[in-house]
């Protein structure tokens, strides 16, 4: 009996602590180069009256730094159709750095006649530095720097709280980016506690493609392979 008494306790105190992990969070990232990280890409772009599919494979490899990461992307297997006919694009690895924040300065390659910076923001998801609070939103902004092609913008990040994804613990966000002037975009993103990316599902507006001289919208969802 006073085994039980001393047990009851312990058992709620553990529970307290369980659920005070998840009402809060902080991830931990390694300042080294990272193993490679394998997703699955699809995106949709809706432009001047028609619709593009995209799809592709994608290796991830990053750097992460004190001041700033670098982050590579290189495509397999990349496929986009318009009114059932495959297009022939020719595609580069993408290139991109963040600062020491994990916000995104730059971004260079992807689809030939894209706005590199902008595509990528587009399926960007912000891994926090600092510890985050469930339903507080975390604020960030990117400065124009014209040599890089950014343009100022806000990012919201909200922390939803745990969700268990194949049975396993899974972080969840909702994301909003807005560009001053042009790019809107809405995330909703699944990390696991290494701040690795599990899902993101997300739609955009406003997305520049230069090479058609008009503006996309559509949506983007991004799995781990």
């Amino acid at each position: 009996m006073h085994t039980m008494k001393r047990l009851v306790p312990f058992a709620l105190a553990l529970v307290a602590s369980l659920a005070g992990a998840q009402d809060s969070m902080k991830f931990t990232q390694k300042t080294e180069a990272t193993e490679k990280l394998k997703f699955a890409l699809d995106m949709t772009f809706e432009i001047g009256g028609m619709t593009a599919n995209m799809t592709t494979k994608v290796t991830q490899s990053s750097v992460v730094g004190a001041e700033k990461s670098t982050l590579k992307f290189e495509w397999e297997g990349f496929s986009i159709e318009a009114g059932g006919q495959a297009m022939d694009i020719p595609t580069s690895a993408v290139e991109a750095t963040l600062d020491k924040e994990g916000l995104p300065t730059k971004a260079t390659g992807g689809i030939e006649g894209s706005d590199s910076y902008r595509t990528f923001l587009a399926t960007f998801y912000w891994v926090p530095t600092v510890e985050v609070k469930k339903g507080e939103a975390l604020k960030g902004k990117i400065a124009a720097n014209e040599a890089a092609g950014t343009r100022e913008a806000t990012i919201t990040t909200t922390y939803q709280g745990v969700e268990k994804i194949d049975d396993k613990d899974a972080f969840k966000f909702e994301q909003k980016i807005a560009e001053t002037e042009g790019l809107e975009s809405t995330n909703t993103y699944w990390l696991n506690a290494a701040g690795e990316l599990i899902k993101l599902d997300g739609k955009y507006s406003k997305l520049p493609v230069p090479v058609v001289g008009d503006d996309a919208s559509g949506t983007v969802k991004i799995r781990r392979a």
